[in-house]
Order: C-alpha cells, then sequence, then structure tokens
C-alpha cells in the first residue's frame, strides 16, 4: 500500500489557542483510549484501568474487527472452499444469469450496502446498459419500510412485461435473513418471494437450465441448511453468529452485493485489515481512530452546549456519513426518532443551523470534514461559452476540482482564522481500499466511544452517565452533506 493511500485524520486545526480542547488534553487521555482499545482489541487490561459497564449500556461486541482478517487468511488458505471464495462464485454466477438482484433486509443492513455502492459503482450505474455496466446486473435494495407503493413498484419493475427467457428481464433475489430482522423486512421478502415464484414459471425453458435464483443469508450454518433443503435456494452463505447487530457489512452481508456489481472485495478486506493494524499499533497522537474519538470525547464533555458535526464534501460519501450516524446511534441505544433524527438514524442540519455555521461555523461546533483529494474522473473544466450567459467566463480556465478545493480551504481557513475548531479525515482518493478503511475506522471508532461512559474517571456528560442521559449526550452530532 502506498504511503498516500492511508486514511487520516488531523486534528491540528482543533487545537487553536484559546480551543476547548488541546493537544495536552488529548496526551492526558492517553491512558485511557489505550484501555479502551485493549478492551475492544480482547487484550488484557489491568483491574481498574475501565470500569466495568452498567448493565444498561452494555458495550458492543468486538467481533467485527478480526473479520476480515480472518476471511482474507481463510481465502488464501482455501480458495474456493472459503467463505470468500463461494461469495465470489456465487457473484459470478449472479453476474451470468440475471440482469437486476434485489436486496431485501432492514435499514442497518441496507445502509452498509448502500455505502458501499455509492462509493465504489459509478454514480448512475442502474441506468446504464448492460455492456456498459460490463455484464454486471443492477441492484436494487427493498425492506426498510412499509410502503405499500413502493413495494408494488417495484413488483410491477420486475414482473410486467418481461420475460425470464430473456437475459436482461431476469432477477434474482438476495433475502439477509437475521435475528433482528423486522416486519417491513420479512413482508418486502414475502411479496417478493411469491413474485419471483411466479415469474419463474414451470413451463420457463430457463428453470431447467438454472436453480431457483434465489440466495439466502442466514446467522446460524444449520438455519442456512435447513431453508436450503426446504426450500431448493441456489446458495447459501452464512454469517457469523457472534457478529453484532449493525456490524455485517464486511460479511457475506454486504460482500456478496458489493461483488455482484463487481467491487474488489478483496481490496475492501485488505483496506479494513490497513485500518486494523494503524489501530492496535499506533500510539494516540496519531492514531486516526483514536485521535477522532478523543478529540471528539474531549470537545463534548467541555459544556452542556458542546456539539460535533461531519461535513462531507464528496458525494460519494454521503451514504457512508449515513451509514456512520445510523450505528452510532444504534449502539448508543437511540431506538427512536426523537431530536430531528431520520429513520436512517441521523440529523442532517437544519437550513438556519447550516446558516449560521457556514462559513465559519458555530462557535459550539467541532467540525471534521470529510475529504477526498484525488476525484476519480478526468476533471471537468469550466470552459468558455461565447455569448457568456452565467458570467463565469472568468473561470473558464478552471475545472470542478479546482473550485471544490477552494471552497474546502476557504472553509477551513475561515475556522482557524475566527478561532473554531476544525479537524480533517482525508482520503487521497476514493476505491475499495480506502473505503475499507473508512468503514473500519467508523466501527473501531463507535466501539470506542461506547465505551467511554462506562469510565467514571473523567468528567460527565450533562446530566449525569445514567442510561436515560447517555443517549441525549450522544445524539448532539450533525451532519452537513455538500
Amino acid at each position: 500500500m502506498a504511503k498516500g493511500d492511508r486514511v487520516t485524520y488531523d486534528p491540528a486545526g482543533v487545537f487553536l489557542p484559546g480551543s476547548a480542547v488541546s493537544a495536552t488534553q488529548l496526551t492526558a487521555l492517553a491512558a485511557r483510549l489505550n484501555a479502551i482499545r485493549s478492551d475492544v482489541t480482547q487484550d488484557s487490561v489491568e483491574a481498574g484501568e475501565v470500569s466495568e459497564p452498567d448493565s444498561s449500556l452494555s458495550a458492543c461486541d468486538c467481533t467485527f474487527r478480526e473479520l476480515p482478517e480472518r476471511m482474507l487468511d481463510d481465502y488464501v488458505e482455501h480458495r474456493q472452499q472459503s467463505d470468500l471464495g463461494r461469495i465470489l462464485q456465487t457473484a459470478r454466477w449472479i453476474r451470468d444469469h440475471v440482469d437486476r438482484i434485489v436486496v431485501v433486509g432492514d435499514v442497518g443492513v441496507l445502509s452498509g450496502i448502500r455505502a458501499l455502492l455509492d462509493a465504489c459503482c459509478e454514480p448512475y450505474f442502474n441506468h446504464l446498459t448492460r455492456s456498459q455496466r460490463g455484464g454486471r446486473p443492477r441492484i436494487l435494495l427493498a425492506g426498510a419500510d412499509l410502503d405499500n407503493d413502493a413495494i408494488t413498484g417495484l413488483i410491477t419493475l420486475l414482473t410486467e412485461g418481461r420475460s425470464p427467457d430473456l437475459l436482461d428481464d431476469r432477477w434474482a433475489l438476495l433475502l439477509v435473513d437475521t435475528p433482528t430482522t423486522d416486519l417491513p423486512t420479512k413482508l418486502a421478502g414475502r411479496h417478493l418471494l411469491r413474485s419471483l415464484r411466479s415469474f419463474y414459471r414451470a413451463d420457463s425453458a430457463t428453470v431447467a437450465e438454472m436453480d431457483a435464483p434465489l440466495i439466502l443469508v442466514m446467522t446460524t450454518v444449520n438455519g442456512v441448511r435447513d431453508s436450503d433443503r426446504s426450500t431448493g435456494f441456489r446458495q447459501t452463505i452464512p454469517v457469523p453468529a457472534d457478529l453484532d447487530e449493525g456490524f455485517g457489512t464486511f460479511s457475506a452481508v454486504g460482500l456478496l452485493p458489493a461483488a455482484i456489481v463487481g467491487m474488489d472485495i478483496v481490496r475492501l478486506l485488505e483496506g479494513a485489515s490497513t485500518a486494523n493494524d494503524h489501530f492496535r499499533t499506533a500510539p494516540v497522537g496519531s492514531n486516526s481512530v483514536l485521535d477522532f474519538v478523543g478529540v471528539n470525547h474531549l470537545w463534548r464533555t467541555a459544556g452542556p452546549t458542546k456539539a460535533c458535526g461531519m461535513r462531507i464534501w464528496a458525494t460519494a460519501l454521503h451514504a457512508t456519513a449515513r451509514w456512520y450516524a445510523q450505528l452510532r446511534q444504534q449502539q448508543m441505544g437511540r431506538a427512536t426518532t426523537a431530536n430531528g433524527t431520520d429513520r436512517d438514524g441521523h440529523r442532517e442540519a437544519s437550513a438556519a443551523e447550516r446558516a449560521s455555521l457556514h462559513p465559519v461555523g458555530a462557535e459550539d461546533v467541532l467540525w471534521t470534514e470529510l475529504l477526498v483529494t484525488q476525484c476519480r474522473c478526468d476533471p471537468l473544466m469550466i470552459g468558455h461559452l461565447e455569448s457568456d450567459p452565467d458570467g463565469l467566463n472568468p473561470l473558464a480556465d478552471r475545472s470542478h476540482p479546482d473550485l471544490m478545493s477552494a471552497a474546502i480551504s476557504e472553509t477551513i481557513r475561515g475556522h482557524r482564522q475566527s478561532g473554531r475548531p476544525t479537524g480533517v479525515l482525508r482520503l487521497a482518493r476514493l476505491n475499495e481500499h480506502t473505503l475499507g478503511q473508512v468503514m473500519q475506522m467508523a466501527m473501531l471508532a463507535v466501539a470506542v466511544e461506547q465505551r467511554f461512559p462506562f469510565d467514571k474517571t473523567g468528567p460527565d456528560p450533562p446530566g449525569g452517565l445514567g442510561a436515560k442521559n447517555w443517549p441525549d449526550f450522544a445524539d448532539r452530532f450533525l451532519y452537513d452533506f455538500r
């Protein structure tokens, strides 16, 4: 991996003269952060370093942390017989036989899949022809709500005027079934399963050539095998039974849809492994995960009105930010959509907040700027128009990336000149490897942050550390999508 490919967090813009957070404070927090890191990595922790969790606020299981390395090692040793090998084989089968794949799962499952797709697929992937997509199927997501018209419209799209004998009309169903699968997901699965069986009618020549085009991803191996025998599904791939809810993106739940649309899931897992290595070995002060969590924790505990926020400058990462918000809210115990959070678990800054926070930001908000340095496509030049109807001819020699870079620089400069804190989370470029880093770092950050309220050695959040008050404290996180 080139050095420039590592995702970095730079808090230098937070440590301003007179700021509520200083580098010295972060250094003083190092012992607590190291103790929590040991807990997350399941290393031994000396007695007394971290308090036992409140029973009402149990910390998340960290099975997710070792999953990337476990899957990669298994793949190296067993290739096609490994979980990753079976995922790749199934993805190839789907690509060869259908032109649409419908993934049915709950909000948490779909938000992770959407993050993968938006970050690494072409922006209008589903609207491209099959040849433009390189023979990869379109991908559709369903099951997040009880909207009758949405599921009816999807079934109409998949079946009306279409024939299973034509490759461009064929579709498959990927059901993500976990112990926490909710009613909307089950209903969507039922309706789509019925429609699929009707679509692939018994007299179709296609049925003789391909098994029932269904894939069921379940939590336990035994459950998968039982379902496979009873329904005749094409193939089933188990998900680790001990994987905590919300952390399954790097299991078959996220990897299979990603592989179907052509993402390099090996590089994705390698990126996650890189993030693990950095988290495990880098000291506080140069550890992106621990520094990000530590700085934000220090800021929020500096006063009752302090809040943190993330400003996302790359459209392809909007879904990743929403996935992180949903995961964070879920793990912090947010069971409702109070305080303006939507069903994806994030609260976007209101128009009034945006007006007051940009370009220099509110004094009580610590913003983290999420940036991608290099664009994937060739830069679009502004260009010259003879009549200059929009008055942009003076910018004719500049490109879109030039203007984006100028906007980012001006925002950060405005913050720093006015003494308002800004951290920077930077990707040199956006690809499977850097996305794997970002998403694994986000999961590690949630695991670390969740353990802070159990440590009674530092300042309490406003209202104390009880389960009733902690969610409101944790909810003070804004998202600004540029």
